[in-house]
């Protein structure tokens, strides 16, 4: 608790005024902190803990006690979410808290994860980093040292030292280490470097895997002897026939199935985590003949709001792997959970839908983006060369 207090040692200075005092309390400890503002007695209302209108600078005086009194709250509470022991001095002086850069990124990343504002996922990308750091620079890297050449050297030794990553894990890294660094500056632990200065890894230009109606009708109706593989197949689907990332479908809720009074068909409504953009009016009763609300419905029950229970992208991967060796998919390279999403699209622009409709239910802000799948789509270029003739 942060409060104010008016001439705390009731000893005016030789001008006749009270010094104003944090008071700060936690965990039953108290300490007392000056502020550099004094006033005169009349002009301190102590119900309203703020200087009276009477005081020429009272505006400038409040805003900044309050300022003040609002980082250390903040401070306070992002403390808590870690979850680690802390004192009044880490919260009034945020760099004793962190001895050393790596300190600081670890307990970043804990903190994103624990407000929400990453996926578990991103959390692992930030946790690699933070031991590939320690690799480059040891343990205890020093705040002094964080600048732009200290990303750049990190970009090198990422280049040289992990030759053996696809140049997309590469970025990864470097996007990571980028969003740290700022995070670092923004808290004034570090001078404000300018990582866009730093130049990126490129990325490989890699086609988009996708499944073929054969193939999903194949995953359709298999029987798995091991029946836990039953509820990888069905979240795998269920991208599939609705083009959801995985952080929005293992989200879903039964509140984003609108039942239309118009059609009483159901339809999606959902807003994205990677874009923030609403993805709404997706006819689920109509699409792969409603094959996406069958899955719901076995999953969902009345015990949770989401109808999946929580599981990890990296469990449903590993998982995904073991079905493509059952299937025998000798043609997909990398089988994961992205690939439904590149089945929705490129299987629906094979079928004929309309540009701006897949558009619309992909979420593409650039139509160039869509555009990829319907040229991915063998069936569209088969259709495209159906009357061609070749010379012979």
């Amino acid at each position: 608790m942060i409060n104010f207090v008016f001439n705390r040692l009731n000893k005016l200075n030789k001008d006749g005024k009270g010094a104003i005092t944090f008071s700060i309390t936690l965990d039953g400890r108290r300490k007392y902190i000056a502020s550099k503002f004094y006033v005169f007695p009349s002009d301190w209302d102590e119900k309203k803990q703020e200087v009276r209108k009477s005081n020429p600078d009272y505006l400038q005086i409040n805003r900044a006690l309050r300022n003040t009194k609002t980082k250390w709250e903040n401070r306070e509470t992002e403390l808590r979410c870690i979850g680690d022991h802390f004192t009044i001095d880490d919260i009034v002086n945020d760099a004793k808290v962190f001895g050393s850069f790596n300190d600081y990124c670890r307990r970043e990343a804990q903190k994103r994860l624990e407000l929400g504002k990453i996926q578990y996922s991103q959390y692992n990308s930030y946790m690699v980093v933070i031991d590939e750091l320690a690799k480059f620079k040891g343990t205890n890297i020093p705040f002094a040292a964080v600048n732009v050449k200290f990303v750049a050297d990190f970009r090198d030794h990422v280049i040289r030292a992990r030759a053996e990553l696809a140049n997309v894990t590469k970025r990864r890294y470097l996007t990571s280490l980028k969003a740290l660094v700022n995070a670092c500056a923004d808290d004034k632990l570090i001078e404000p470097v300018a990582t866009n200065r730093v130049w990126g890894i490129k990325a490989e230009s890699e086609p988009r895997e996708n499944l073929t109606f054969a193939q999903l009708h194949q995953l359709e109706t298999i029987t798995f002897a091991d029946k836990n593989l039953d509820l990888y197949r069905d979240m795998f689907l269920a991208g599939c026939y609705t083009g959801l990332r995985f952080s929005d479908l293992i989200d879903l809720k039964k509140s984003n199935l609108i039942v239309s009074p118009d059609d009483n068909g159901t339809y999606l409504k959902v807003q994205e985590h990677k874009t923030k953009k609403w993805k709404y009016n997706i006819p689920l009763h109509r699409i792969f003949n409603g094959k996406a609300l069958a899955i719901f419905a076995k999953y969902q029950t009345k015990y949770r709001d989401t109808i999946f229970a929580p599981i990890s992208i990296q469990a449903v991967n590993r998982n995904l792997k073991v079905i493509q060796q059952i299937m025998q998919w000798g043609d997909i390279k990398k089988m994961g959970f992205h690939i439904s999403r590149h089945t929705f699209g490129t299987l629906l622009a094979a079928l004929g839908v309309p540009i701006c409709l897949l558009q619309e239910y992909m979420n593409h802000s650039d139509i160039k983006t869509t555009q990829k799948y319907i040229h991915n789509s063998r069936m569209n270029q088969n259709k495209m060369l159906a009357n061609i003739v070749f010379p012979e």
